[in-house]
């Protein structure tokens, strides 16, 4: 009852494999071509296990989803590469591994690369259950320079491990999660080790208007776990550049924070209204 009919050719086109397209999971050779045509069909993607190397930006679209088993790597080779989500909504992530291989290229010449996941005036994002791993900078980034707030974005239950590097000559700092310019911002039960850098950027979590004509509000910071930062707030609110805006609206609770060294576990910069509760 209640079924809608569909024949097999539109039931297959629900998702399709990035091998359909020639991708090679064997990390030998690039798959940046493959999994670019991929994306232009408009389906959702599935990666089989394997490890998938690029050599620039993926940019996905609208009203699709990228998921894989728990043996699917995207692995940078280069300072460009980042997954870059610019003014969609409704895209959804799950289940990659995204290996930024930072020990393979110099260190970055600009502040804005190489990241894991960067998302730009969208909509309705949910980043779930990925593995981002030896990446240069920041694992997730939500808002950078666009002055378009990204308004719901989820990032739960990932695990975010070994994220910047002391030895970035530009930048030196390294955020799991970071979030320039946003509005109901769902930051909950991820995993977030490994944080190394020099600058009071650095933190797990980091609130950071910058540069942008918006509000970051309306944000929940719940049920993390944050292990070691180096010298550095589990999390942290900062605010930096040329900016005109505030925080408001902060939900921090439920969270565990182990070993920042010498910084606070939390740091508060005191912008509008900011709850505190429950966190060890």
């Amino acid at each position: 009852t209640g079924n809608v009919p569909t024949n097999v050719q539109a039931k297959l086109r629900e998702s399709v494999s990035v091998l359909d397209f020639g991708a090679d999971n064997t990390g030998a050779s690039s798959s940046q071509t493959a999994l670019e045509n991929a994306i232009a069909t408009g389906y959702s993607l599935y990666f089989p296990a394997g490890t998938y190397l690029i050599t620039n930006v993926l940019s996905p679209q609208s009203n699709t989803k990228w998921y894989a088993n728990k043996d699917a790597t995207i692995k940078f080779s280069t300072n460009d590469c980042k997954i870059y989500a610019l003014s969609i909504s409704n895209w959804e992530m799950e289940g990659l591994n995204v290996d930024g291989n930072y020990t393979a290229y110099a260190p970055p010449t600009t502040v804005e690369k190489p990241w894991g996941v960067l998302c730009e005036a969208c909509t309705n994002i949910n980043i779930h259950h990925n593995y981002f791993h030896e990446i240069w900078r920041i694992g997730v980034m939500i808002g950078d320079t666009n002055t378009t707030p990204n308004v719901g974005v989820t990032v739960a239950d990932n695990y975010f491990n070994n994220i910047g590097k002391t030895t970035d000559a530009v930048a030196n700092f390294g955020n799991g999660i970071a979030v320039g310019c946003g509005q109901d911002i769902h930051i909950v039960r991820n995993i977030i080790a490994n944080i190394t850098g020099t600058t009071s950027a650095t933190g797990g979590i980091n609130l950071e208007p910058y540069n942008n004509t918006y509000t970051v509000r309306d944000v929940w910071i719940t049920d993390n776990y944050i292990d070691t930062v180096n010298n550095a707030p589990g999390i942290n609110t900062i605010m930096a550049g040329t900016y005109s805006v505030s925080l408001d609206n902060i939900n921090i609770s439920g969270n565990r924070i182990n070993s920042t060294n010498t910084a606070a576990g939390i740091l508060l910069n005191g912008f509008g209204i900011t709850t505190v509760d429950n966190n060890y």
